[in-house]
């Protein structure tokens, strides 16, 4: 198991299940940086799984549950 930490102060948050059935809380300005390019997606853990997810997730945003 991961560590265990508060999020409290890191709100808000993305909250993402993965397919291998991990959960992963990210916070909304770790998602900026990254997209800002301040920070690479390389800085997540569980990495390939976590934007495996985003994807899926926009997807089903974009074109329903198809």
């Amino acid at each position: 198991m991961g560590e265990v930490v508060n999020i409290e102060p890191r709100k808000p948050h993305v909250c993402l299940q993965t397919s291998d059935g991990n959960v992963h809380v990210i916070p909304v300005s770790l998602m900026r940086a990254i997209a800002d390019g301040k920070m690479s997606p390389d800085d997540i853990a569980d990495r390939d799984q976590v934007v495996r997810a985003i994807i899926a997730e926009w997807l089903r945003l974009i074109h329903g549950n198809s």
